[in-house]
């Protein structure tokens, strides 16, 4: 759902680009749309680094109506309504904390 509302498609078979690493949180330089670091990142494991929190909440918050938009045409999508504003508040909450957000 992220990619069709952000436009950004990432091919995570692209090990050059993409490698493992990234899979995990491990970003040497951030990324050039802070979206990748949730879209390319495991679902069950590894780490957002505390540094990428912000730019990643920032770009999330800028895709709320979209995201919200796309939510309010699918029928299954109930539960994800709220839950990208809920991650921008703990996005937040880490980088002003100090501490990275898990994956488990």
């Amino acid at each position: 759902m992220l990619e069709e509302v952000a436009g950004v498609h990432p091919v995570y078979q692209d090990r050059a680009q993409y490698p493992l690493a990234r899979f995990a949180g491990e970003w040497p330089e951030p990324p050039a749309d802070a979206l990748l670091v949730l879209l390319v990142h495991s679902d069950c494991e590894g780490e957002i680094k505390r540094e990428h929190c912000a730019p990643l909440a920032d770009r999330l918050e800028a895709l709320l109506p979209a995201i919200n938009a796309y939510l309010a045409r699918d029928t299954e999508g109930t539960y994800l309504r709220g839950r990208a504003e809920e991650f921008i508040v703990g996005l937040r909450r880490a980088e002003s904390e100090g501490v990275a957000v898990e994956f488990r």
